[in-house]
């Protein structure tokens, strides 16, 4: 039975034991005015298809794209993701709760963004009660801000509020989820090769 909650008036359909394809960036990363103009944009489009479940999927997916495609361009707010300290840490915080929370299938940390893939199946059989996956969002955004920020020696925000979350119902989707992320870095121009990212783990496998 799937469950969902609502922030910034984005539905995140997050039934428990499930796989999820998920995207958070730094806090600043992209200016106000871009990020309510896609708001905007996929509000209005939506409006018109209530209830085309198909269409609004294919809309939210559209969405996303053009929101990491902004990301990706490097032209606006911090890149601390790009110093390996940094990178480190937040690879370290992922692989923290693998095993409990969830299998860690994939991640890709960007420069201003981080990408996962996490199958939360595993919380079936580790946990007595199922923890939501914002709930896990929220701790591990929150203890990878806090030492992210102590070794920037800085205050304030890291991490951007609201998340992308994204419900990987079939083994074809796992793998056009799995072939995205690997490919951003390339996509991205960082690399020629998308395995010199030093920050791209993936098991190519589901």
């Amino acid at each position: 039975m799937e469950s969902a909650y609502y922030r910034s008036r984005l539905p995140h359909i997050v039934p428990p034991y499930a796989t999820f394809f998920i995207t958070f960036r730094l806090a600043g990363s992209l200016p106000a005015s871009i990020v309510y103009s896609l708001k905007a944009k996929y509000e209005k489009l939506t409006s018109y298809h209530k209830e085309e479940k198909l269409r609004l999927s294919k809309l939210r997916k559209s969405y996303f794209k053009e929101f990491d495609d902004q990301l990706d361009k490097k032209g606006f707010g911090p890149t601390y993701l790009n110093n390996p300290k940094i990178a480190n840490c937040i690879k370290n915080e992922l692989e923290k709760y693998n095993g409990d929370y969830y299998d860690l299938q994939a991640y890709c940390i960007m420069p201003n963004h981080v990408h996962l893939l996490l199958d939360t199946s595993i919380q079936e059989y580790s946990l007595t009660n199922p923890i939501r996956l914002d709930k896990i969002l929220k701790r591990l955004k929150g203890s990878s801000a806090v030492k992210a920020n102590r070794l920037l020696k800085k205050r304030g925000s890291f991490w951007q509020k609201d998340s992308y979350d994204h419900l990987v119902r079939n083994q074809r989707e796992w793998q056009r989820v799995y072939a995205y992320m690997l490919n951003n870095p390339f996509k991205a121009g960082l690399v020629e090769n998308y395995y010199d990212w030093p920050f791209l783990f993936g098991c190519n496998e589901s």
